[in-house]
């Protein structure tokens, strides 16, 4: 039966690559790290590599203040949509 329309079968890994793709830069970052590729982070939890919380917060964009952090390596962890995401980067 023709729907009009073609269908393409994709895994899950490339839906949820679509769906979850971002880019993070600056990476070291100075003052501020961006999230392209969402519309807002909203809360956000910002931890050290001994699993410290080291920052949280909310944003209404998709850059996260780490101005305040002493450099060193940190895991940035927050939702899009109901998946976890965790991004790491370097301070400065």
């Amino acid at each position: 039966m023709d729907l009009g329309f073609d269908i393409e079968p994709l895994s899950v890994s490339e839906l949820y690559a679509q769906q979850f793709a971002h880019r993070t830069y600056p990476n070291p970052a100075a003052d501020k790290l961006t999230i392209e590729g969402i519309e807002r982070v909203g809360a956000y939890q910002v931890y050290d590599l001994m699993g410290r919380k080291a920052l949280q917060g909310s944003t209404a964009g998709d850059a996260i203040p780490v101005n305040t952090l002493p450099p060193g390596m940190y895991l940035l962890r927050f939702m899009l949509g109901a998946v976890q995401q965790q991004i790491k980067f370097m301070k400065e």
